[in-house]
């Protein structure tokens, strides 16, 4: 008998789909960018209450895959979840022709909190100025765009440290607030910038140059993730809303094979308590896609 809508409705994730998307989970706090750390503990909670779904044996391996990610990505995160900063700039670290951008900067960030209506196009203009400073930065012989190097970071700090000078009754929280918005926007407008380049070579060229002469044939997109990817710098492919529109996107197989493929890359780090369980969680699986196999194959029979 086809089993009924309410019968579909309540059916529970198995063991090994709740692991899947405990993985999911996992794989996202470990690329978690800094501008992103407020997500941290909403990511963690997420992944306690599907461990919470398991049999009290099969938690264990979870959690410490959990515990090891989140520890890492707290530490990694932490400059990002430090709003105002205290204004300890050396303007000795980064060019001299950062400073007509921070003021620059500074005047936008003091228009965004006057209009806060028009916050959206705000936060994108002031997110285009502070990537035309990292531009300015060198970092592993690059321009600095993804604001790995100190100098990127105190060239923005000097910004929202400078915003309440000679400005009357600036609410600290709302400059926080801002900045917040702006540091989480940043990864989709080095996104959208970098692909724009591809219908302005005359910007790209000029933006980076010894990128243009070493790959003249490729397209700026391809030949920029190329040459950051030599020096070990990943560039962001996709926006925010285009990842998680993917991530909705997979079909069930697709998100068990995604998790397979992490499990697979991660085996030489697990303990030997950690491989048994998973193990056992393995042999289950590979069970179940048997069974689903001779399922789908007697469907295709017409059987």
């Amino acid at each position: 008998m086809a089993p009924t809508a309410r019968n579909a409705a309540v059916k529970k994730p198995t063991p090994a789909e709740i692991k899947g998307q405990i993985e999911e989970i996992v794989a996202e706090i470990e690329e978690l960018p800094p501008e992103r750390g407020d997500e941290l503990d909403g990511l963690a909670e997420r992944a306690a209450e599907l461990i919470g779904k398991l049999h009290a044996r099969s938690r264990k391996a979870p959690r410490e895959r959990i515990d090891a990610a989140y520890k890492v990505a707290k530490e990694r995160t932490q400059d990002g979840r430090q709003l105002v900063k205290p204004s300890n700039v050396d303007t000795a670290e980064y060019p001299a022709e950062c400073l007509p951008l921070i003021a620059k900067a500074v005047e936008e960030v003091r228009q965004g909190i006057q209009h806060s209506r028009q916050l959206d196009g705000i936060v994108e203009t002031i997110g285009n100025t502070l990537l035309t400073i990292r531009l300015k930065i060198e970092y592993k012989g690059l321009p600095d765009i993804k604001g790995d190097r100190q100098a990127s970071r105190d060239a923005a700090a000097a910004v929202w440290t400078s915003v309440a000078v000679d400005m009357d009754d600036v609410d600290k929280a709302e400059v926080a607030s801002l900045q917040q918005r702006v540091w989480q926007e940043a990864p989709n407008i080095l996104v959208r910038h970098i692909r724009a380049l591809n219908d302005n070579r005359e910007v790209y060229a000029e933006e980076f140059p010894d990128i243009a002469k070493r790959f003249p044939r490729l397209e700026p997109e391809k030949a920029i993730r190329k040459a950051y990817g030599e020096v070990g710098i990943k560039i962001p492919d996709k926006t925010r809303a285009e990842v998680e529109k993917a991530r909705r996107n997979l079909s069930p197989i697709a998100r068990t094979r995604k998790s397979v493929d992490r499990l697979t890359s991660g085996v030489d780090k697990y303990t030997p308590d950690q491989a048994r369980e998973i193990l056992d969680e393995v042999d289950d699986l590979v069970g179940t896609l048997v069974k689903l196999k001779m399922d789908l194959t007697a469907r295709t029979s017409g059987k």
